[in-house]
């Protein structure tokens, strides 16, 4: 794997990373490429078991806030996408 991207952050992850409507959007890990296949993929600093709890302890407040909307929106994506 060889560096593609050099991290733009250091230290502690924040817990607001892992909402989905976070503002930490373009903040990241080292991003290595596959020499052979040209996968990026990052490399984290929170082992997995970590990042799984972080995802599962996270509130989105904001997100919650616009339930009605989203499921209005993907239930007319889903409509349209069912005529394929």
């Amino acid at each position: 794997m060889h560096l593609r991207y050099p991290a733009n952050v250091a230290g502690e992850v924040p817990m607001e990373e892992f909402r989905c409507t976070t503002s930490a959007l373009g903040q990241h890990d080292d991003i290595l490429q596959c020499p052979s296949c040209g996968l990026l993929s990052s490399l984290p600093t929170l082992d997995p078991d970590e990042i799984v709890d972080r995802y599962q302890s996270v509130v989105d407040e904001e997100y919650l806030d616009e339930e009605g909307s989203r499921r209005e929106l993907f239930t007319w994506i889903t409509h349209r996408l069912a005529d394929y």
